[in-house]
């Protein structure tokens, strides 16, 4: 029995990670009410701090959240319904009667799921507001999809192993709100309610649409749907998906709409259709961005090509064609965002960039209430700018803004990281928070201090109420005698700590936080052995290093900067001369990370191939030359690390790469993100989507490897490329235990000099 409990304990300790959740105990009173709040980090960038109240009675527990941080906001203007989603759960937001509600039949923090790390799936409201669809995962990659009755409050899975999209919308709804279209395996199917509760839904491989994904997809305002696949552009009306399934092996779901002058791409490419103007708003790769009239010359298309720096993120097009778009840039080292206009010039269309303001880090842009402006939230505030004149209408000085809201009764409701604001104008006031510093009781209330305030919750609809206080009136104590609330280190996953309230005559303990739900833990050869001991490892046992290599094209390189950004992770990449050479600017910008940037030599050949003869000037001409160009590029040396092409080596191939200044660097685990469809030469097993990719890699992870992924698509026949997914595997990784560190440091620390 003694094995099995160090077995049990040594599983839970993980040690120091990059991105983390901790908790920590503000308040106990005499009646077990309890305040505490959730310290939450994303690299090493605080995220937010979450409050919960609780009680403890007849040794169980519930709590419930005090601040709500907006990470996501879903509004249905048709029933005035406003929903707040966030790594905690979705909740009910009635900004007729000012107040927030947890609906707790979706699985939340609250209710014993696990902590968020990594970006949710948004939920999709049916436009009659009678149903929520949101996604349950189940594994990195898939997730279960649940109707939930809003008025029955009835929960039902409906979908299973559906694509599990972080950070993407669950489902499309019809406009009717009798079906909606979901995605799962890089692949479209619709789901009929009528069909669902009458008895006589299809199965699955019946009710597919079509090869696409949901950001090819769109519905519009009389019930089309619209899609792509390749080059063709397909539509279709929800009364026909029973009978064309039906008959699916003559008639196809869909006739064509019309034709696009390229084939989607189906990992980075979208689609949007206006109706009204018969326009598609097109995007090619994240960089060619096209207002396409399917009637019309081509010459009439406004066009906008993006450079290597750019990524296309986010439009809003209303009835009349106008509307906006962002653009993620990489800068300095930082993902910035730049504002781009679409409105009507006689009888066509332009795009403008927006540079009247300086409109700061934009978080998000949404629509008015009339849609004849674009609310743009900033870390410097709130602009409404107004499509027909291009220019700004009002601002308020709201610093870190994250999304606003006009109601269809014309009030405004600012969402920001301190407070949620109702009012515009004078009678502008804080109705709830976002998140705070420390928290307290005060004469049976809650207390939480935030933005150099007190102010008091209602524990009914979590209305702030400003109240005059000094910090010694606020009751902190976290024991009343017979029980003591206290945070415990666990460090299993990402989490650092539990809750715990302690019986203090007794010592029992009982859990008040849950755990996370591990697919992978984080690999610990100690646990094997029959030990008679507790031994806890160094603090830096868990850390990894993602090795990316430049070898010819960067398509991957802005999806891996932007989570290497988001994260704050350490990460190191390898450079050739080729790849500088077609990538000038993407190298110059890579520089600018906070990264590790290695030589990968000047040229992209097999050094052990006969043809080539190797001797210490061959080497040490081909790293002082790549090293050469990466200086003129980014003004910077690379780190003295180097790696062969192919990464092979040879005795002479080290020692005369040492006599050059740099060491060499071998990896642990092949990514094998580079194979190719129609490699001959490798195992068909070798070849594997990015699911199997990302499930194979955290199979095999342990703790100090060189985990080497590509930066590129360098000509590879593939349907899927693991960069796009790079986040999925990143976060799933924190998830494990793991941290993140440069080569020269596993080097330097865990391999023989």
């Amino acid at each position: 029995m003694r094995y099995i409990h160090i077995f049990t304990l040594l599983l839970i300790i993980i040690f120091s990670i990059h991105s983390e959740i901790s908790f920590e105990p503000m308040s106990l009173d005499k009646d077990n009410n309890f305040i505490f709040k959730s310290k939450e980090k994303l690299g090493d960038k605080p995220y937010a701090n979450t409050f919960f109240k609780g009680k403890f009675y007849n040794n169980t527990k519930e709590f419930k959240p005090l601040t709500y941080y907006p990470e996501k906001v879903v509004y249905d203007r048709n029933n005035t319904l406003l929903y707040i989603q966030n790594r905690i759960g979705v909740y009910n937001f009635d900004y007729m009667n000012n107040s927030i509600t947890e609906i707790k039949k979706i699985p939340g923090f609250s209710s014993g799921n696990e902590y968020s790390v990594y970006d949710l799936s948004i939920v999709s409201i049916s436009p009659d507001g009678n149903y929520i669809v949101y996604k349950k995962p189940v594994s990195p990659m898939r997730s279960d999809i649940f109707l939930y009755n809003l008025k029955n409050e009835k929960n039902e899975r409906v979908v299973i192993n559906a694509d599990r999209s972080p950070g993407e919308t669950t489902a499309l709804w019809a406009p009717d709100s009798n079906s909606f279209i979901y995605q799962k395996s890089g692949k479209i199917y619709y789901f009929s309610l009528k069909d669902y509760f009458s008895g006589k839904s299809l199965s699955e491989d019946w009710r597919f649409i079509g090869e696409c994904s949901l950001k090819k997809t769109s519905w519009t305002e009389d019930g089309t749907l619209i899609w792509v696949e390749k080059n063709i552009v397909y539509q279709s009306y929800p009364e026909q998906f029973y009978y064309r399934s039906i008959y699916k092996h003559y008639l196809r779901q869909g006739t064509v709409l019309c034709k696009i002058p390229f084939d989607f791409d189906p990992a980075s490419d979208t689609l949007q259709y206006n109706k009204h103007t018969g326009r598609l708003f097109v995007v090619k790769q994240g960089i060619s961005i096209s207002y396409y009239s399917i009637d019309g010359l081509l010459t009439a298309n406004p066009y906008l090509q993006l450079n290597d720096t750019m990524r296309f993120e986010k439009v809003l097009i209303n009835s009349n064609g106008d509307g906006a778009f962002t653009v993620k840039v990489l800068k300095n080292g930082q993902i910035e965002k730049q504002l781009i206009l679409i409105t009507r010039n006689a009888n066509t269309y332009q795009f403008t960039i927006f540079k009247d303001i300086d409109t700061g880090s934009i978080s998000n842009i949404n629509f008015s209430h009339d849609m004849n402006s674009i609310f743009v939230s900033t870390d410097k505030g709130v602009f409404s700018i107004l499509l027909s004149e291009k220019k700004v209408e009002w601002n308020i000085d709201l610093p870190d803004a994250l999304e606003v809201v006009e109601t269809e009764t014309g009030e405004y409701i600012f969402f920001c990281k301190d407070f949620i604001w109702k009012g515009r104008d004078s009678d502008r006031k804080p109705l709830f928070l976002s998140s705070g510093d420390f928290a307290g009781f005060y004469k049976g209330q809650s207390v939480i201090y935030a933005k150099g305030k007190f102010f008091t919750i209602d524990d009914d609809t979590s209305r702030i109420n400003e109240i005059s206080l000094a910090a010694s009136d606020l009751y902190t104590v976290t024991t009343n005698g017979m029980f003591r609330l206290l945070s415990r280190e666990v460090k299993k996953g990402f989490y650092t700590d539990s809750l715990i309230i302690k019986e203090i005559y007794t010592g029992k303990q009982y859990d008040i936080t849950s755990f996370p739900q591990l697919y992978y833990s984080l690999y610990q050869p100690e646990i094997s052995g029959e030990f008679s001991f507790l031994d806890t490892p160094v603090s830096d046992k868990s850390e990894i290093a993602l090795l990316f290599d430049g070898v010819k094209t960067s398509e991957g390189v802005f999806d891996i900067l932007s989570v290497i950004e988001k994260y704050n992770i350490k990460a190191n990449f390898f450079l050739n001369g080729n790849f500088m050479e077609i990538n000038p600017i993407i190298t110059t910008e890579i520089s600018k990370f906070n990264l590790e940037v290695g030589n990968a030599f000047q040229y992209h050949v097999n050094l052990l191939e006969n043809k080539f003869m190797i001797d210490r000037n061959f080497i040490r001409q081909g790293l002082s030359a790549n090293e050469e160009s990466y200086f003129k590029l980014s003004g910077k040396n690379f780190s003295p690390y180097w790696h062969a092409p192919y990464f092979v080596y040879s005795e002479s191939i080290i020692k005369y790469g040492l006599e050059s200044g740099y060491r060499f660097v071998s990896y642990n685990l092949d990514s094998l993100d580079w194979v190719s469809k129609s490699d001959r030469q490798l195992s068909a097993s070798y070849f594997m989507n990015n699911e199997q990719l990302i499930e194979r890699i955290l199979k095999r992870l342990k703790p100090n490897q060189v985990i080497s992924l590509s930066t590129g698509k360098n000509d590879i026949v593939r349907e899927q490329w693991l960069f796009y997914d790079i986040e999925t595997l990143i976060t799933e990784m924190i998830r494990s235990g793991y941290s993140f560190t440069f080569v020269s440091t596993v080097i330097d620390k865990y391999r023989v000099k």
